[in-house]
């Protein structure tokens, strides 16, 4: 997210060229090209098993990038609200489940879990199967339990984290829904995967280019590996953990610290303890604001993006003013942020 002269992905390439292991000695079976990719997979598997004309709930603060593969499977989309401290309204889960055949997805929003016991309690009540959306965590706990691990089915989506092109690892926690099969094909690189690695320097500059890429992405629905250099670096470099966690907090600590006073609202009942943040969020008055701070990051080589991109089927009017004017400010664990702002 944030605009510099390294761009990590192409260095760790580097050494990847140099690695004497055979590509087709790379196996990872639950490593997918991208988090969509992984819920294409589970909802195809859940169709195959159940054999029902199955309903997913979805929460109002939702990207749309995940509403074309589900329409694309013919699943029925209900959507339940959610509170300004970024937590589900659970009655609102429960007054729209339908018994033993809903697929409940709760998103554990920028890496801060949502109440999972709450949660599971639902499950139990109801028989759905839950989908836990990481696709903003790859680190981090609730209550002494790894987040991957509580729902039926998690995903993610490393590159958020991690120096990667791509990939989404896939984790299936009830057996019921069996297992993955071994996928021992590779896969080069795509242009998307390269241009994500080059945002840094923002060559690709042209809108209409990035929307025809994002809408051709969205018709392609299958399950891809993640593309061979991704998997080679995840597969043989080893991440500090608690390094990446602590600097990503020392990040968000300072983001608290420096935007105070500065007319923006923040979510004050996210805690860090347990959690690997991936921004600092907040939310601003209105649209105008965002463009503000925008350029405001642009002029300090700052990421500062808008978040989500609303699905067209979603009423807004069900949304808080807090949850339509999200922004986003990087915790990037490569950088101290307080030495790249200029003023």
């Amino acid at each position: 997210m944030i605009n510099n002269r390294t761009i990590q992905p192409i260095f760790e390439f580097s050494n990847i060229i140099r690695m004497k292991r055979n590509m087709n000695d790379i196996q990872s079976p639950y490593l997918f090209q991208s988090g969509r990719h992984s819920l294409f997979f589970i909802l195809s598997r859940i169709k195959n098993i159940y054999k029902k004309n199955h309903i997913i709930m979805l929460p109002y603060l939702i990207c749309n990038e995940i509403i074309p593969i589900i329409e694309y499977l013919d699943i029925k989309i209900k959507y339940y609200k959610v509170f300004d401290n970024l937590q589900p309204d659970y009655e609102s889960i429960r007054a729209n489940l339908d018994q033993d055949n809903s697929i409940l997805l709760v998103v554990n929003y920028f890496g801060f879990p949502s109440n999972w016991d709450e949660i599971n309690s639902i499950k139990e009540e109801f028989h759905c199967l839950v989908i836990e959306d990481n696709a903003h965590a790859i680190y981090g706990e609730y209550n002494n339990k790894t987040l991957g691990t509580l729902g039926d089915v998690s995903f993610n989506s490393i590159r958020k984290i991690l120096p990667l092109l791509g990939g989404s690892q896939l984790i299936i926690n009830n057996y019921s829904l069996g297992d993955i099969p071994n996928e021992s094909r590779t896969r080069l690189p795509n242009l998307g995967e390269l241009a994500y690695s080059l945002r840094q320097f923002n060559i690709f500059k042209s809108k209409d280019k990035e929307k025809k890429a994002s809408k051709t992405e969205n018709t392609k629905f299958m399950c891809q590996p993640a593309d061979v250099v991704s998997r080679r670096i995840f597969n043989n470099v080893e991440f500090n953990e608690k390094n990446i966690i602590k600097k990503r907090r020392e990040n968000y600590v300072f983001w608290n610290e420096y935007l105070k006073n500065k007319n923006l609202l923040f979510f004050e009942d996210l805690k860090l303890n347990h959690v690997c943040p991936y921004v600092f969020p907040c939310s601003v008055k209105s649209k105008k604001d965002i463009g503000k701070w925008v350029e405001w990051g642009r002029y300090n080589k700052i990421n500062i993006i808008s978040w989500p991109k609303f699905p067209i089927s979603i009423d807004q009017n069900k949304l808080s003013p807090v949850l339509k004017n999200l922004i986003f400010f990087p915790v990037n664990h490569q950088h101290t942020i307080a030495n790249l702002i200029k003023e």
